[in-house]
């Protein structure tokens, strides 16, 4: 279920246009010339797109085609620029508040020179208000509709503005920034189009030859002027990329940057952007912060294992699983596989209900976060590209090492005393299934990152986990035999489904388990996964996941402590198995440092080297949208 709602964000995420947020600059004091005073970018690159003198022949000798015009403009929707905010309408005071449609509105605009654009109210007919001038960045500068009031109906649209070229017609410039491997853009399949000489009207013709393989690129003016042409550009460039700064030559820059995108601006995604620094939410550069998000979410996550013990002792409930909805859960009937009837060993009956007769429970629960590392960090390697430099390959050596002996110290630990034919043994290859899950959950997560925030992609994974789980309950609970299964009979038992004897009935939750079960729902599934997923934003997917070592702790100490209270007799803490805990943190502390050690080495690089050596920048942890 888990890797279905991994999947799932890649499709929906991939099927959305590259985005790209404008930002504004000023050079010298001054806004930049009012022919680029705008803040949208142009629509996507189509095939066989006509040179842009070709199709203002077309428009301006045609009514026929009404809407052909609006390809003319970039739109900003649900934004209102008005004298006094964001615009001007100097000498087109005659041309306010006419009735027309937002097309009536383009054709009087177009054929004025000294009209920059204008907004369109849909509201009342449709009203037109012509503007002289729109600001660099309406965004900041206009006022944002408010959903659900007469001010969301308010679009505007910036006249494009016409070059020599025509190619650069399909590109917006967001000048001084410089987006690389690593730092808002990839160039996967491009890499023999890093640095070559030209200008940015010969970049910009390579990368439109080149269609969907190239999504813009950056122009840097220094040495002849040199091309690094970028497979993907991040919906967020100014965040995520580096911005110059004014006569920092040796530190930082040692000319101005611009970066061109070929993708059309999504309004949406520029209002999130702008509405995460009114929220004063943390940037990448908040380490601490997002340290701390990944320590409180492992630290929620751990100690949800020790609740297991206080709500599902003693029962054998379908409801206290099903209850549990959104991805953590969606994939424990996966998880806990099948043990034998006769002792109730069945790893999915824990979350069921099951009363636990061993010491299982509390080897799943330090097994399985150090296991989800293990998964997270392997995939973590295995999907990044090999190093060619020394001291990059020296570190694959530790991380390679540390992997292996996680692996044995992991293996030992779930399989140690487990017969290899025996259920018990399924139902660990089931638990590696689920921990596989969980990694690519974050890791491929990390495509809808550039297009999404963190919000709406934990949102949007639990309203598509709980209509599934949804038909989950109400298809299972309707069988007498899974009943059945699920909560085979016991001594004593009463509960009956259909003639089968059962020792539960199918949609009864005891009463110990509601408050367990707001903490699993509240905590350690939405809490958990929003700040896992946010700081997946800011962090290496790879050692985002690092950070479950802290889960067994967590498990440990609870757990240990309620076998210590003598309420739980039946438990006993974990056997020689348990020794295989050491390899597995021994690995995991090999790992980290060579991670310690990347960064180091990658911080250094880019303060030296950037941007001249973007052809041989590290890529990304994970793989780039195609």
């Amino acid at each position: 279920m888990k890797l279905w709602l991994a999947i799932l964000q890649v499709v929906v995420a991939l099927e959305e246009n590259c985005l790209l947020q404008s930002h504004p600059v000023e050079k010298d004091g001054e806004h930049l010339s009012e022919d680029r005073d705008h803040a949208l970018a142009p629509k996507a690159k189509e095939v066989g797109a006509e040179p842009a003198e070709a199709r203002q022949e077309m428009i301006s000798s045609s009514w026929g085609d009404e809407r052909e015009i609006l390809q003319e403009y970039w739109q900003v929707m649900h934004v209102n620029c008005y004298p006094g905010r964001g615009a001007s309408n100097g000498g087109l005071e005659h041309e306010q508040g006419k009735k027309g449609d937002a097309v009536h509105c383009a054709h009087n605009c177009y054929h004025m020179d000294h009209c920059k654009g204008y907004v369109h109210f849909s509201a009342h007919g449709g009203q037109c208000f012509l503007l002289s001038w729109i600001s660099q960045d309406p965004i900041a500068d206009c006022d944002l509709g408010q959903i659900g009031t007469e001010s969301w109906q308010f679009d505007t649209f910036v006249k494009k503005p016409r070059s020599t070229d025509w190619v650069l017609d399909h590109f917006y410039p967001l000048r001084h920034v410089n987006c690389y491997n690593g730092r808002g853009a990839w160039n996967g399949g491009l890499e023999q189009y890093q640095g070559i000489q030209g200008t940015p009207s010969s970049c910009g013709h390579q990368c439109f030859n080149l269609r969907n393989d190239c999504n813009g690129y950056v122009f840097f003016d220094a040495h002849g002027g040199q091309c690094f042409l970028l497979k993907h550009i991040s919906a967020g460039p100014v965040g995520e990329c580096e911005v110059g700064r004014q006569g920092a030559f040796e530190d930082a820059w040692k000319q101005w940057m611009r970066t061109e995108g070929s993708k059309s601006l999504d309004m949406l995604t520029a209002s999130r952007l702008k509405l995460r620094d009114v929220l004063q939410l943390p940037g990448a550069e908040d380490e601490q912060e997002v340290h701390a998000a990944l320590l409180a979410a492992q630290v929620m996550f751990g100690g949800a294992g020790s609740l297991k013990l206080l709500c599902l002792e003693g029962r054998q409930h379908l409801d206290a699983f099903l209850s549990r909805l959104g991805p953590k859960h969606a994939s424990l009937v996966t998880r806990y596989g099948v043990r034998t009837r006769e002792l109730v060993e069945s790893q999915f009956r824990i979350v069921t209900g099951s009363k636990e007769r061993d010491r299982w429970l509390i080897r799943e629960a330090v097994a399985g976060p150090l296991l989800l590392a293990l998964v997270a960090l392997c995939l973590d390697g295995a999907l990044a590209p090999l190093r060619s430099d020394v001291v990059l390959f020296t570190g694959r050596l530790l991380k390679t090492l540390g992997i292996a002996i996680s692996f044995l110290g992991g293996a030992f630990m779930i399989c140690y005393g487990q017969p290899v034919h025996s259920p018990g043994f399924a139902g660990n290859i089931l638990l590696l299934l689920n921990c596989l899950g969980t990694s690519l959950y974050v890791i491929l997560g990390k495509f809808a990152m550039d297009r999404y925030p963190s919000l709406s992609i934990t949102a949007w994974s639990y309203i598509n986990a709980s209509v599934m789980m949804a038909i989950a309950a109400g298809s299972l609970n309707t069988q007498c035999w899974f009943i059945e299964f699920v909560c085979p009979p016991n001594e004593g038992s009463t509960a009956q489904c259909g003639t089968k004897p059962t020792s539960c009935t199918a949609w009864s939750v005891p009463p110990e388990a509601v408050l367990p079960l707001v903490y699993w729902i509240l905590f350690n599934s939405m809490a958990a996964y929003f700040l896992i997923t946010w700081a997946n934003r800011y962090a290496r997917a790879g050692y985002v996941l690092a950070y479950t070592a802290l889960q067994p702790f967590t498990s440990t100490v609870l757990t240990a402590a309620l076998v210590v209270s003598g309420r739980f007799p039946s438990l006993s803490l974990p056997g020689w198995n348990a020794l295989g805990g050491l390899g597995v943190v021994a690995g995991m502390l090999c790992i980290l440092w060579d991670g310690k050690k990347q960064h180091e080495h990658d911080t250094a690089r880019q303060e030296r080297e950037v941007p001249l050596n973007q052809a041989h920048q590290v890529l990304p942890d994970v793989c780039e949208p195609s």
